[in-house]
């Protein structure tokens, strides 16, 4: 039975950040995705969690430059302070935001990052998770397609890093959505 998250960047934009825990709980979703937590305190995102019985199902490391040659300072800065966020609200995922490049050393780079920042979580028990994004809505974004990203998994050759496979952008990059799925499992 799928089970749904609601991410509350995106969603019950009418009300504060802090206040979007309570609506996420009204709606009846068990688990709560936030991509920027970092206008607030760690403290009081874990307090909406915990005060609402939600689950933290997954934040975003910004600034978002995982594959961004030259700014791997600001990567490593980001995912500490992500999985200071993680760990206050018990949130078991990090998006290592790949971000917008199209210079050749991308990949190398995305890949040193990943291995580094593997090696950062493996005690705290977080995922690293990478999700490609199509170009239509991410001009000139890094990470595009799952293939690509199945690559990069593998080159990182560590157990705690995967594929975030969203539906939405899938379908527009990579069409039929079953022979994709099939191809990613």
């Amino acid at each position: 039975m799928p089970r749904f998250a609601a991410n509350i960047n995106w969603m019950f934009n009418e009300f504060e950040l802090l206040e979007r825990f309570e609506q996420a709980a009204g709606a009846g979703f068990k688990g709560v995705e936030i991509l920027r937590p970092y206008e607030h305190t760690k403290e009081e995102i874990a307090r909406g969690f915990r005060r609402h019985n939600l689950t933290a199902v997954l934040f975003n490391v910004a600034p978002g430059v995982g594959a961004v040659p030259g700014r791997e300072d600001e990567f490593r800065t980001g995912l500490i302070r992500a999985l200071e966020y993680a760990e206050a609200a018990d949130c078991g995922q990090l998006h290592c935001v790949a971000g917008r490049t199209a210079d050749p050393k991308a990949e190398s780079t995305f890949i040193a990052n990943l291995k580094w920042a593997s090696r950062e979580v493996e005690s705290s028990g977080v995922r690293l998770l990478l999700e490609p994004l199509n170009t239509q809505d991410n001009p000139g974004y890094f990470l595009t397609h799952s293939t690509q990203a199945r690559r990069i998994i593998e080159a990182v050759d560590r157990d705690n890093v995967f594929l975030q496979y969203d539906i939405y952008h899938m379908q527009i990059m990579e069409g039929y959505l079953a022979e994709t799925i099939q191809a990613n499992l």
